[in-house]
């Protein structure tokens, strides 16, 4: 109700305390699929993605991603890890190819380079910086996605958007673990992105802090429907 008393349209699929995402629009929001009905066991066992076509005005598929953890390198969810962006691949290749613009948001779990992480050293044998984690992300880019943040930014800007509770975050000891990808047509209308350091240096913050990417629109406002 709050959204909508300020204009917006809202899209989320959720289990309670755990997993959960939400697209939100000041634009009708039209075939939305969500985890549990995107026909792929891998992205249906947990509600970790939602899509949704938004026109402003050419459409713009939209899809709000949670991926799993991993847990261990030797556990079953770091096997669902893997199987789940093998899927979401899939799907973000057939929605690029059948609708044009797509922009991929959210915690996506993998550090993509050494850049992304504090250090190194301290990662090693965990999750989020394994070879094969960061052969699936490159995946899912390589079928037509930029990743907005490094190409205004660049590979070794070391923008974390993610630290642990505790001393962490006063230390910058982070990773970057968020990321908004887009087709390279949406890419090009890129004015900036940014951190929000005032959200998660707040009173009990998340240990991620969002990341925000501002558009422009190909069409002025005032010529749009």
């Amino acid at each position: 109700a709050t959204f909508a008393e300020h204009g917006y349209e809202v899209a989320h699929v959720g289990a309670g305390s755990y997993n959960g995402v939400a697209v939100l629009a000041r634009h009708p929001l039209d075939d939305v699929r969500a985890s549990g009905a995107l026909d792929d066991e891998s992205l249906d066992r947990e509600p970790r993605v939602i899509s949704c076509l938004i026109y402003i005005p050419e459409p713009l598929r939209v899809v709000s991603v949670y991926a799993p953890h991993g847990r261990t390198v030797d556990h079953w969810h770091y096997q669902y890890k893997l199987a789940f962006f093998g899927a979401l691949t899939r799907h973000v290749e057939r929605w690029l190819d059948q609708e044009g613009h797509v922009v991929v948001a959210g915690d996506l779990n993998v550090a993509a380079t050494d850049s992304d992480v504090f250090h190194p050293d301290a990662f090693v044998g965990s999750t989020h910086v394994t070879p094969r984690e960061r052969d699936a992300l490159r995946r899912l880019f390589d079928v037509g996605l930029v990743d907005v943040d490094v190409a205004l930014w660049g590979e070794r800007a070391r923008r974390y958007t993610w630290w642990n509770h505790g001393i962490g975050y006063s230390r910058n000891l982070g990773m970057r673990l968020d990321v908004i990808a887009a087709d390279t047509a949406t890419a090009a209308l890129l004015d900036t992105t940014w951190i929000d350091h005032t959200e998660r240096g707040g009173e009990r913050p998340s240990d991620h802090a969002p990341l925000i990417a501002d558009f422009h629109r190909s069409t002025p406002a005032h010529e749009a429907p």
